[in-house]
Formats: C-alpha cells, structure tokens, sequence
C-alpha cells in the first residue's frame, strides 16, 4: 500500500526506555517484551494514546549488533532501575510514513521516505523512530501490522535558498 509522506509535529512525550544492543532486528520483539514486564513490576502505567517506538542511537544502517532503545509513554516517570531509564522527549518535527505489513519490508518505506527528504532540502536532525501501531501482539496476519516511521527533520536553509536562487536564474 502506497502512503504519502508526511511532516508532522510529534508532541513531547515521558517514555519508560531500554537501551541494549541486540543482535539482529529480530530481538526487537522480546525486548519489548522485557520493557513492558519491568514497567509493570514497577506499577507504570502506559500513557494515553500508546505511544511504543524504538530508535536507533547508531547514525548509519546496521545488520548487526544494533544499538536501539525501546521507548513506551508512561503517565509518570518512576525510579529508573537498573534495566529502565525514565526520560523526556521533547516535540519534534518528523518527516512520517505509514508502513503496512511485515517489518522487513521496511527498506522499501525507508528508501521512500530518505528520498522525500532528499527532494525536499530536509536534514535528518535526531534519532529515526519506528512507531508500533498494531503487529503480532494483536494482529494475526501480518499484512495487517502497521508502523510509522518518524524522522526528525530540519529545513536547510542553504540548500533552499540556493535552490531558490538557481531557479530563478
């Protein structure tokens, strides 16, 4: 399904987050898992709306040994513990793109959305995040999973007014 790019204001959000390296895109899932037992044990409580991401700490593309963090909104922050860490993060402006269906086709939306950014004079400014809207934990196909992947942008200013310049020559 094709979706269009959009530029969107992420609010703030308080996220209850696991930082690790896994090994493969694979060990996302039960990391998420492992977050959503430690915040219980500690009695948080999700935010409303969810608000699940992961990002990635890491600037360039990795098969392997990823660095990710593994974000939930909560109502409030708690005691960081030894595996949860309580922090802020602030609004920000996102190139967005819903991506329908199974998490490794992911690089087709990807290659979409770098190439809007591209065509557009955006800058990536800060970390990808990976929206979890709906997947395994309540979908039973995966055609039926969907995800939004949100880069944090900002407009270059010298590439648009030398964009502007050479257009009007």
């Amino acid at each position: 399904m094709i979706t269009p790019v959009l530029i969107q204001t992420i609010p703030a959000v308080t996220c209850a987050t696991i930082r690790k390296k896994i090994g493969q895109y694979d060990d996302l899932f039960p990391l998420m898992m492992t977050l959503g037992m430690e915040m219980g044990q500690q009695e948080c409580e999700c935010d409303i709306p969810e608000y699940c991401f992961t990002h990635y700490i890491e600037l360039s593309y990795k098969d392997e040994n990823i660095l990710v963090e593994v974000c939930e909104a909560v109502k409030e922050k708690k005691e960081d513990t030894q595996m949860i860490k309580y922090q802020d993060f602030p609004e920000v402006e996102a190139a967005c793109i819903y991506h329908y269906g199974s998490y490794q086709d992911f690089p087709k939306t990807y290659g979409k959305i770098l190439k809007i950014i591209e065509m557009n004079n955006y800058e990536i400014c800060g970390h990808i995040r990976e929206k979890y809207i709906d997947g395994v934990w309540n979908k039973d196909s995966q055609k039926d999973w969907l995800s939004q992947i949100q880069i944090q942008l900002e407009k270059n200013e010298y590439l648009r007014m030398s964009h502007r310049y050479c257009s009007n020559q």
